[in-house]
């Protein structure tokens, strides 16, 4: 599955630090509260992601300027030793907000490559941001039902997976006994 060049108005791009370096101080309210919660600043969030070569990030951009950056990871060794999970994340402008169609097929279209690289793909999110919660599940996330702490703040796992496991049995099917 290649990543296309553009999706409706949104160019993407493989990110680079000229891309993080225009967004670090454009970054909707939201996603600094989320940055500043796990303890970077947005300078620090943006600028590691896009170094980190462990897995891919993309910059979408419209008229030349990114409105975004979004990527990928493993999970860190050791933290699910029961599947093979990557990290999804997006940290974007109020930019979104002018091209929302095309960003939602964008993303969808990114969550789904995503998701085919690992058995599900997951992060954190506060409770507190609506929109970030209603987008992930246009993007058919699934969510954690008990919110934990992380630096005082009320935080929602989610998930998205887009493999099919062959090797489970539905809990529609019984195994044949004979």
């Amino acid at each position: 599955m290649a990543i296309p060049n553009r999706i409706g108005s949104i160019d993407i791009e493989r990110a680079r630090l000229e891309h993080a370096n225009y967004l670090f101080d454009k970054l909707r309210k939201s996603d600094e509260h989320e940055c500043r919660i796990q303890g970077y600043t947005p300078w620090r969030a943006l600028h590691e992601a896009v170094a980190d070569q462990s897995g891919e990030n993309f910059a979408l951009i419209v008229n030349g300027n990114p409105i975004a950056i979004t990527g990928h990871a493993p999970v860190p060794e050791g933290s699910i030793d029961w599947a093979d999970a990557g990290i999804a994340w997006l940290l974007g402008s109020d930019e979104i907000k002018k091209n929302k169609i095309s960003f939602y097929k964008t993303t969808k279209y990114l969550i789904e490559y995503y998701s085919k690289l690992y058995d599900f793909v997951t992060n954190d999110v506060p409770l507190s941001n609506e929109t970030t919660l209603q987008w992930l599940t246009t993007l058919g996330c699934v969510f954690s039902l008990e919110p934990h702490i992380t630096n005082g703040h009320e935080m929602c796992n989610f998930i998205y997976c887009e493999k099919k496991f062959y090797h489970v049995i539905s809990g529609t099917e019984k195994p044949e006994t004979s």
